[in-house]
This record gives C-alpha cells, sequence and structure tokens, in this order.
C-alpha cells in the first residue's frame, strides 16, 4: 500500500502544495520517499530528488480585492468520499496585516476541490474569498473535513473550522478561540476522470523453474460518462531492465512475467474516450 503524504512548503511559498509518497511500510524513512514532480501529459512524474520536487496545485496569494495571505495559510484537508468516488479536499487562506492577529479583521477563505487521485489534477468545486457564517469579524481559518461524517451518497459532509474575535473584553484569538462545525451538501456534475488504482508495490522471488511473474491486482472504475462510452485499460512497463509480457495488458487484473531480475514500475490507465487517468506499481524481482 502507497501513502501519500501533503506538505506545506516553506512560508515564502505557502500557496504552493507539495506531495510525496512512500510504501506503508517504509513510511518512516525519507531516503525512501518521492516527490511528485510533475506531469507528462496525463501521467505523473516521480522523484526521490526533494529538490526537484513540484506542487500538485497552487492556490491564490491574494483576494480578488488584493489583500494578502499569510504564511499560515492552505494547510489541506483532504479526505476519500466512497460515496461520490474521488478525494475531497478544503482548503483555505487566512489574510495577513504585518502579522499582527490583533489588527486583522477579515474572515478568511474557504474552497473545495476534488480529484479522482490524490495527487490530482485538482479540480474546485466552489471559493469564496471570505468565509462568514455568523459575524463577520471572525477570523475563520483552519478549515478540516471529517472522514466519518459522510452522507452513504457522499453528498453530505461535515466541515470544522476555528474562529476567534475580540469579545467585549478585548480578548484577541489567543483567549477567545472556538472550534465550530455544520453540515455541507456537494455536487459533482460533468464527466470526471476514472479512478485507477495499480494495486500494491510487491517484491517476488524466481520460482524453481526460473520464473519471475507477478499477479497484478488493479482496480478500475467510472462514472459513466461521457453517455454510451466505455472504459479502457491497459498496462505498460514505465522502466525496469528487461522485458515485461503481459498475459493481457488490456485488463486491469492480469499477470506480468519479467525475463530477468530487477526493479520494474509498471503503469496502468484507463480512459473512458475523454479524460485518462493512471497510476503505477513497483515490482522487485529477486
Amino acid at each position: 500500500m502507497t501513502t501519500f503524504i501533503f506538505i506545506p512548503p516553506e512560508g515564502a511559498q505557502a500557496n504552493r502544495l507539495l506531495l510525496a509518497r512512500a510504501k506503508k511500510e517504509e513510511f518512516e524513512v525519507r531516503d525512501n520517499w518521492e516527490y511528485f514532480k510533475q506531469w507528462n501529459g496525463d501521467v505523473p512524474v516521480w522523484t526521490q530528488d526533494i529538490n526537484e520536487r513540484g506542487s500538485v496545485i497552487t492556490f491564490p496569494t491574494e483576494s480578488s480585492d488584493g489583500d494578502p495571505f499569510g504564511w499560515y495559510s492552505w494547510l489541506p484537508s483532504v479526505v476519500w468520499n466512497e460515496g461520490l468516488g474521488v478525494y475531497i479536499m478544503v482548503n483555505g487562506g487566512t489574510y495577513t496585516f504585518n502579522y499582527n492577529w490583533n489588527a486583522l479583521d477579515l474572515s478568511g477563505s474557504l474552497g473545495f476541490w476534488y480529484s479522482k487521485n490524490p495527487y490530482g489534477p485538482w479540480t474546485q468545486i466552489a471559493y469564496t474569498d471570505h468565509f462568514t457564517i455568523d459575524d463577520p469579524g471572525n477570523r475563520t481559518y483552519q478549515p478540516k473535513l471529517s472522514p466519518k461524517w459522510i452522507s452513504p451518497d457522499g453528498e453530505e459532509m461535515v466541515l470544522i473550522w476555528s474562529d476567534a474575535m475580540a469579545d467585549e473584553e478585548g480578548n484577541s484569538h489567543t483567549v477567545n478561540y472556538r472550534w465550530n462545525q455544520m453540515k455541507i451538501q456537494l455536487e459533482i456534475s460533468g464527466n470526471q476522470r476514472p479512478s485507477v488504482n495499480a494495486g500494491d508495490d510487491q517484491s517476488i522471488q524466481t520460482t524453481a523453474a526460473g520464473i519471475h511473474q507477478a499477479f497484478l491486482n488493479g482496480v478500475v472504475s467510472d462514472d459513466g460518462l461521457p453517455q454510451g462510452s466505455s472504459l479502457n485499460s491497459e498496462w505498460v512497463k514505465r522502466s525496469g531492465p528487461g522485458k515485461v509480457t503481459f498475459a493481457n495488458k488490456n485488463q486491469p487484473q492480469t499477470s506480468a512475467t519479467f525475463d530477468q531480475k530487477g526493479h520494474y514500475i509498471l503503469q496502468l490507465s484507463a480512459s473512458d474516450g475523454e479524460l485518462t487517468s493512471s497510476d503505477t506499481v513497483v515490482i522487485d524481482v529477486r
């Protein structure tokens, strides 16, 4: 299983969200992390060089009125929504004026995005420069989504956020601080990218007969759009020292035979005729 780690970058570029991935059992070994670098068409490119990492999504640096966001902004909350079959991200920016919280009188921004994959591409659902529920003076920030409170159809989730404002005694946010929650309704329309999971990374041993073979447990799904479309999938070798032969390259679940030992990266892609998604799996042949 692959673990994905969203990384807010340094304060000077707080609006650029970074992403790393690692095998679940190797999560604590930083040398085994890979970082999202860029897109090559519909294919995500990963790198082990932290200096080559790129952003999976870029958020605004200021409001539409020119009010700047501070470094304490764009800390993402990403939740898998089973009912809708997508990842939902909520995020927001906190406005700053010379880093003086007592002079900060603007409510923070709020936005929602969705994607079939944790690395994107991310599509915006809704966004507002100022998120206000009760009092315009509340300094709303840190929006989060609960991964537990989701309706079966995925259209209802629970938004959690914090806010604070000066009270009658003049206490600032450090004293008058509270958490809030509310139910929200989500609607995602139009054709969505297929969902692709290439399965868990594997390490296989050569059989007594000298055969190097792995079973690929890929899964693909789609929303049925465009109308009348069919979902087509394909396995390809992305990298590795030898030749890879697929029993059926157009089936998500199939077997792959390797003609020599080594480190291989295989890619499973799926297309609905309009949009394409892909995922990779690592096979170590020993």
